[in-house]
């Protein structure tokens, strides 16, 4: 639907008047809010921030510093790949705790009530240590 050189006008004049954007489309029933706002737009009638456009709150992180990793307590556990239990030899106890690049193994002790993991990984999940 095309704009008449009348309705550009009113657009013109409606908006010199400091009528908000929302009136403005409610002056306009056989447009939609969309053809109304964009026309308004390609004729430079809306300010950056009009006043009824929704603000979004987006805040600028602040440079904050990395929290430090707790140190470790418990000796880190060896599983060689013989100790590992593989996937299909899971059972409902096992600690979930994956090892390996290509071909996984998981930790499988006994894992703590509640947690998939043993209680050294279940630590380790929990505090990001490495």
């Amino acid at each position: 639907m095309s704009w008449t050189h009348d309705q550009i006008e009113t657009l013109r004049r409606l908006k010199s008047l400091g009528m908000h954007s929302a009136e403005i489309v409610r002056r306009f029933p056989k447009k939609s809010k969309g053809a109304v706002m964009g026309k308004l737009h390609r004729l430079g009638l809306l300010k950056q921030k009009d006043k009824n456009r929704r603000q979004v709150f987006n805040p600028k992180p602040k440079n904050l510093a990395p929290l430090p990793l707790a140190p470790r307590t418990d000796p880190p556990i060896d599983i060689s790949r013989e100790d590992g239990v593989e996937l299909y030899d899971l059972k409902s106890h096992h600690c979930r705790w994956p090892f390996g690049d290509v071909n996984f193994y998981f930790c499988g002790r006994t894992k703590q009530e509640g947690s998939p993991y043993c209680e050294y990984h279940y630590k380790r999940a929990r505090t990001g240590s490495q």
